[in-house]
């Protein structure tokens, strides 16, 4: 099913399964389900990227969903008195709306923004049920522009090895390939995937980075194992986790000589 214009409120109160948490199930069963029910405080981090992805994307809905407060401190009856008039809301600090509007500055003011941002459907949510697991998904595309799916993300680094790097070790290529298959499962075809980064400190450079289909295909795969895994947890009511099994020690290839003469303990090094 697919849902237009819906809030990022009501998206994470659809009952389904999500990258955010299934990535966890990587490490393991037992990470997978602590982070299922009891989900981590959203970090200044996450909602200033959410932030960025409001104002390149929904402009319009950005004072719906954040306010900024302009006050020294996160206490008192100012503090309070702002809470209570802006329920519901997520709030940023003026430093931090600061950063939002520096980010959005550079996508907007980048070449890329025309070709991959000015049209197209912007937030679009969608579930889906996987045939193998009977599991009902869900994602939520940044933005879908004709046949292409496009995603927004701040960076540490848009340095290709480096943005490469981090995006691997945070399993981004397992999002790409569930979105494409929940998105081919309600009838949206989808023949390209670009992901548009913007560096989060300055200078806030911005660099498009294409999806290649072995990505892809390694992405798809990784998702079915792990929504697999979810399943058979799910049906023994087990929950293991990293070694269920002892495990053999071995040492680093650093530490495994037989010539050391010393050792490092404390920060001294100490001979043997």
């Amino acid at each position: 099913m697919i849902f237009e214009k819906m809030s990022f409120k009501e998206y994470k109160e659809l009952d389904a399964i999500n990258y955010s948490t299934l990535k966890y199930m990587a490490e393991s069963p037992l990470a997978y389900i602590h982070n299922k029910d009891n989900p981590r405080p959203e970090t200044p981090a996450l909602y200033i990227g959410r932030a960025v992805h409001k104002r390149v994307l929904e402009p319009d809905g950005f004072n719906s969903e954040f306010a900024i407060f302009e006050g020294e401190r996160r206490a008192g009856p100012d503090w309070k008195a702002f809470l209570s008039s802006h329920a519901n809301k997520t709030i940023l600090k003026m430093a931090e709306m600061d950063e939002v509007v520096d980010m959005t500055f550079a996508v907007t003011k980048s070449k890329w923004y025309a070709e991959f941002f000015k049209d197209g459907r912007p937030e679009v949510a969608f579930t889906w049920m996987d045939k193998e697991t009977g599991l009902t998904c869900k994602g939520r595309a940044d933005m879908l522009l004709g046949k292409a799916l496009v995603g927004l993300k701040t960076a540490r680094s848009v340095i290709p090895r480096e943005f490469q790097s981090d995006g691997a070790r945070m399993l981004y290529h397992l999002q790409w390939g569930m979105y494409e298959e929940g998105l081919l499962a309600n009838g949206v075809e989808i023949e390209k995937v670009v992901e548009v980064a913007v560096r989060k400190k300055a200078p806030h450079d911005v660099a498009v980075f294409s999806i290649g289909e072995h990505t892809l295909t390694v992405g798809r795969n990784i998702f079915h194992s792990l929504l697999q895994r979810v399943s058979e947890c799910r049906m023994t009511d087990a929950w293991p986790g990293v070694a269920p099994e002892p495990v053999d020690f071995h040492l680093p290839a650093w530490a495994d000589s037989s010539d050391m003469t010393t050792i490092t303990m404390d920060g001294e090094e100490v001979e043997l």
